[in-house]
């Protein structure tokens, strides 16, 4: 399955600093997050900024037995 989501690409930038990763999106160093890992960076900056990428995030909890 190769359907594409999005009809365009976000570039973002990431940066390794002393104690963690630093992540924006190219031309917007506004819109940033920052994590451990480059994933989490990246996870920080969609979940931070999500109206940006166009998305909306529910959380479901679920207890688990």
């Amino acid at each position: 399955m190769n359907d594409k989501i999005f009809n365009k690409s976000i570039d973002i930038v990431m940066t390794k600093r002393t104690d963690d990763f630093h992540a924006c999106i190219r031309n917007h160093p506004e819109l940033w997050g920052c994590g451990r890992t480059h994933s989490e960076a990246i996870g920080n900056l969609i979940s931070a900024h999500k109206e940006h990428f166009g998305i909306k995030i529910h959380i479901m909890l679920i207890e688990m037995s």
